[in-house]
């Protein structure tokens, strides 16, 4: 007897553990069930109140658009009465001009909510009929029904009855089992999964069922982040090229002015120091800090004092170097200048094309996908300017700064090989009438 009230104990045990297990496992589903059936309900409140806004939102319109063809048939009437003949068929065909119009912007919004408006009648009664087909289409959509008895297919296609709530044409609700449901391309119901399919006690995120019309995908925000980044992006790739070369020329540009008051002030120094060795006779110059090719000039002078035809040759050319030294660089700023312009232009034509490609596809309803090809097509043109008109300033004036150092940098080297081969006798006395501390800086 012993061993059967222990088999009777060891069953009564696990006979209630496992109803334990089961009524825990039944409970969890009550709670997921009950989280479904309040965002459920939730979603059907929103989907009730946007139904509802674009109700009174086309109940306004169609509000509005009856006031204009009733003030409109008024006046007409009015202007009968008064006007002349030939001022009362103009005013007849101006009426009927206005009226087409309106009857255009019905047409336009039945488009696009997928109606096709009619394409007979006389103006009457088209717009008699388009706003018929626009209180059934408001209808339509704020409509919220019941099927007591309607076929739909579950997530493992077997064909199932229920009552089922049709909210517009957004979707649809089995209430029994609280399965949001989708119309198929055939025009039944399928259900989706729910967010109760999802462990959330194995570490899993509930998440809200969101009902919304798949005919309308929201677009993008592609206008959330603003900036230099954003500005370059939006200008397409044209804008990068254009930037670098901008960059380019604005080094250059400080490189040549540096260099070129650099170049002013050292050929002052060494011109000073050896004007007077020069005149004096002396075929030797004291050595100075500045580079070799600037004082090629002088150095010449004075070690072909003997040789005036040979002095005069290697001046020339010296000073030709020294000309190609000053002027260096200034050919890119130019053609900076006028590169840059072209380059905007190239970005334009790339964005025009871009927009016509997008309104051939998309049409010109969608006015954010157009102005992206606009914004490329007008930020490269406007960077190509910002680039261009300073660099053609600075070119203009460097050039007209260096062309005027080597101005006076030839005039130096000519006074002073004028005065040791045309009046050796007087050197000394030149010293300082020719001495070019007292109007080397007036002209600079």
């Amino acid at each position: 007897m012993r061993p059967r009230w222990i088999a009777l104990a060891v069953a009564l045990v696990c006979g209630t553990a496992h109803g334990q297990s089961l009524s825990d496992a039944y409970r969890k589903e009550v709670r997921v069930l009950e989280a479904e059936k309040t965002e459920l309900a939730r979603a059907v409140t929103g989907a009730d109140q946007s139904a509802a806004t674009a109700r009174r939102a086309l109940e306004g319109d169609i509000r509005k658009l009856t006031a204009e063809l009733v003030e409109l048939r008024a006046d007409n009437a009015g202007k009968e009465v008064s006007l002349p003949v030939r001022e009362r068929a103009r005013s007849v065909e101006d009426q009927d001009r206005q009226l087409r119009d309106l009857l255009g912007q019905i047409e336009t919004r039945l488009l696009a909510q997928g109606i096709t408006p009619p394409g007979s009648g006389s103006d009457p009664e088209r717009l008699a009929v388009l706003i018929e087909a626009t209180l059934e289409r408001l209808a339509l959509h704020s409509s919220v029904h019941v099927d007591e008895d309607r076929e739909y297919f579950d997530r493992k296609g077997l064909a199932r009855k229920d009552r089922v709530l049709h909210v517009g044409e957004l979707g649809a609700v089995a209430l029994s089992t609280s399965r949001p449901l989708v119309p198929g391309p055939d025009g039944t119901l399928r259900a989706t999964p729910l967010v109760g399919d999802i462990d959330t006690d194995s570490g899993g995120q509930a998440v809200r069922v969101v009902i919304y019309d798949p005919k309308e995908p929201p677009e993008p925000d592609t206008y959330s982040h603003t900036g230099l980044a954003a500005w370059m992006d939006a200008g397409g790739l044209i804008m990068w090229p254009l930037m670098a070369l901008g960059l380019i020329a604005i080094l250059i540009a400080a490189e040549r002015t540096v260099s070129l008051i650099r170049v002013r002030f050292a050929w002052q120094r060494a011109h000073r120091r050896a004007a007077a060795p020069l005149r004096a006779g002396k075929t030797k110059l004291p050595d100075g800090p500045e580079p070799g090719w600037l004082q090629e000039p002088l150095e010449v002078l004075a070690s072909c004092r003997e040789h005036p035809v040979e002095a005069e040759e290697r001046a020339t050319e010296s000073l030709l170097r020294l000309r190609a030294r000053i002027q260096r660089r200034f050919t890119f700023l130019g053609v900076t200048a006028a590169a840059a312009p072209l380059m905007g232009l190239l970005g334009t034509v790339t964005g025009m094309i871009t927009t016509f490609a997008i309104i051939t596809e998309h049409g010109t309803g969608d006015a954010r996908r157009v102005s992206d090809g606009i914004s490329e097509a007008l930020l490269t043109t406007q960077l190509g300017l910002i680039i261009a008109i300073p660099a053609l300033i600075v070119h203009v004036g460097l050039k007209r700064w260096g062309h005027r150092i080597f101005t006076r940098a030839e005039q130096n080297v000519l006074d002073l090989y004028h005065d040791i081969h045309h009046h050796p006798e007087h050197g000394h006395d030149h010293d300082h009438a020719h001495d070019p501390a007292g109007g080397e800086d007036g002209d600079d």
